[in-house]
């Protein structure tokens, strides 16, 4: 009885984690895809390691009183004021972390069903390549957030960039995003350039 009531409490816990990871995501694509011209939108099924996202955070947060206020808001826009995490946090997150299992993206879970899902070796795969060969053709590459303690703000890595054209249109970073009201909104975006 003690081992069911344990097993049905790490499900729950499993299932509401899973819920907010699919809000989180949801939440900002709703907004994001509005500012993309596409055809089509692929999203890479093998999600980015929550890792590299906490490492960006980590990055960036030690690195937050360095340069001019001009410079840091180049690459930190806008600027966070206060950090989400702090440096105690951190430590704690990171060994979380590092403990992490790699996931796969799922077309249910995205609310926006003209999403596919795609294999992540799309722009090496030359049969794939030649059907969908396209400037107005996206390939989406997404984390599954990570939180802060009192989980009132979640961090995501988000990459997005054409099938075909220039890396200029290609738009890459850490996603920070808040919930407020009931509805997770970006507040700020870390720079990949910068803290990859």
């Amino acid at each position: 009885m003690r081992y069911t009531l344990l097993l049905l409490c790490v499900v729950l816990f499993s299932c509401s984690s899973a819920k907010q990871d699919y809000s989180v995501i949801n939440d900002f694509l709703d907004t994001e895809l509005n500012t993309i011209k596409y055809d089509t939108l692929f999203v890479k099924v093998k999600a980015i390691d929550r890792i590299e996202g906490f490492k960006k955070y980590e990055q960036a947060y030690k690195e937050r009183n360095y340069g001019t206020d001009k410079l840091r808001q180049m690459w930190i826009n806008p600027p966070l004021n206060p950090w989400p995490i702090d440096s105690l946090e951190l430590e704690g997150l990171k060994l979380q972390l590092l403990k992490d299992e790699n996931k796969l993206w799922h077309k249910s879970e995205f609310k926006n069903k003209e999403l596919i899902i795609a294999e992540s070796t799309v722009h090496n795969d030359k049969e794939f390549l030649r059907h969908h060969l396209r400037a107005d053709n996206y390939v989406l590459t997404i984390s599954r957030p990570f939180y802060d303690k009192k989980q009132l703000y979640a961090f995501f890595v988000y990459y997005h960039s054409p099938i075909f054209g220039n890396g200029s249109s290609s738009t890459s970073g850490l996603i920070v995003m808040k919930k407020t009201n009931g509805k997770w909104v970006q507040i700020s975006w870390i720079e990949n350039e910068v803290y990859y």
